[in-house]
């Protein structure tokens, strides 16, 4: 989410393609979030304002409760890889300005767009999706308005209050740009002229520890439950470093436009796609039976070790492997006036992730309670909130908050 000028032996032109990656992505964001209200059993942690579970793909089962749907398939397919798509393409982006730009130059470009807009967002925008939370809180029976000014609710709410909501992604960015650039400026200090060979070692020293973390370990921090709050958990954070890393690790081949690294990623797509969706619903079947849902309570999520070890494997290899798959698909250039299209969302990417949320829960409490199917519901917020971060941005575009929001990139 992020716009980075060309670096020498890498392209000369800004290539339009990682900004069509950028543009399914944001997509993806918005459809995760638009389906998440309506999945028969939803992520532990994560509040949404209303819950309205659509029907299953097949009957229910008294003993294991709603069988999957739909939306559940939407939902944890998109969760499997477009966040760890954004920390691949950052970090392909981010070797790319620490070669141009050195260190201390990378890390206050990034302090000033990544950190404003993380910041601006949280203080202008979280108060708004507070408010509407709240209000989709009163009417399912959560909470009543006089709790909205005592910041004080039930137990499965109140422990998950206070944090930076869906704007995590940039305060993780945040953290792992500045760890890179700590690497980046000790390599410098050591008069270690092959910059690319920094990042290369930087990258494939993290990824080598990743590998040595628990697979199931990591399947209980960052794949289950999602815990809003303002310190980084370790798993969660880990699990997305290995996507940052792996880019800064692969930038020299996949930033050349006639890499073979590039034209085998092209080549591999479909393979690579059918792998990680067949991965991503596998694991969804193994991990749906332990999603419990109790009243105004934190739900419990229980998995044997031997299940722990088989979503781990399976939310690393549904990454990987649908990261391949969509980047390559990008990287192709077919779609025509698609991909033209893509590409400019692609370029209003940072303003749409950040102000779609509060669209997203004003059209699903507005919904609430009317006799429609969920998935049609979900479809109609989709494309509400899509279309008020365009509108907005074009309102926002030459105005400060708009520049601190990401709504002026070009």
């Amino acid at each position: 989410m992020s716009d980075e000028p060309s670096a020498p032996g890498c392209q000369t032109t800004r290539d339009p393609a990682w900004d069509v990656v950028r543009g399914v992505g944001v997509l993806c964001v918005i459809g995760a979030h638009s389906v998440g209200p309506y999945v028969s059993r939803p992520l532990p942690g994560l509040l949404w304002p209303i819950y309205e579970p659509a029907a299953g793909l097949w009957e229910a089962d008294p003993a294991h409760g709603p069988a999957p749907g739909i939306t559940d398939l939407v939902f944890w397919i998109i969760r499997a890889f477009t966040v760890p798509m954004f920390f691949f393409v950052a970090g392909l982006m981010g070797h790319q300005a620490l070669e141009r730009h050195g260190a201390r130059e990378f890390i206050r470009s990034r302090a000033r767009k990544v950190g404003s807009a993380l910041f601006a967002g949280f203080f202008l925008v979280m108060p708004v999706v507070y408010v509407i939370w709240v209000w989709g809180w009163v009417r399912y029976g959560y909470a009543a308005w006089e709790h909205l000014r005592h910041f004080h609710f039930g137990p499965a709410v109140q422990q998950n209050l206070h944090g930076f909501g869906h704007l995590w992604y940039l305060w993780y960015l945040l953290l792992m740009c500045a760890a890179a650039a700590g690497v980046w400026r000790v390599f410098e200090q050591r008069k270690n002229k092959n910059s690319g060979s920094a990042a290369f070692t930087f990258g494939s020293a993290l990824l080598a520890a990743c590998v040595l973390v628990p697979l199931g370990t990591l399947s209980e921090t960052a794949v289950r439950v999602f815990e809003n709050g303002y310190v980084p958990r370790a798993g969660f954070f880990l699990f997305h470093a290995v996507f940052f890393a792996w880019g800064m690790a692969s930038s020299r081949g996949l930033l050349r436009r006639d890499s073979a690294a590039r034209v085998l990623w092209v080549r591999l797509a479909p393979i690579t796609s059918m792998t990680g969706f067949v991965c991503a619903v596998w694991m969804l079947v193994v991990l749906h039976p332990a999603l419990h849902i109790r009243q105004n309570e934190p739900p419990p999520v229980e998995l044997s070790s031997t299940d722990q070890w088989r979503v781990g494997v399976l939310a690393a290899v549904s990454g990987v492997m649908l990261v391949m798959g969509v980047v390559g698909t990008c990287l192709s250039g077919r779609g025509g006036r698609l991909s033209g299209r893509l590409a400019g969302l692609g370029r209003a990417s940072m303003w749409v992730y950040i102000t779609h949320m509060p669209w997203v829960g004003l059209a699903a409490v507005a919904m609430f309670g009317l006799r429609m199917p969920g998935e049609l519901k979900a479809g109609i917020a989709f494309f509400f909130a899509l279309a008020m971060a365009l509108v907005t941005r074009r309102m926002f575009a030459r105005t400060r908050v708009g520049a601190w929001l990401g709504a002026s990139a070009l």
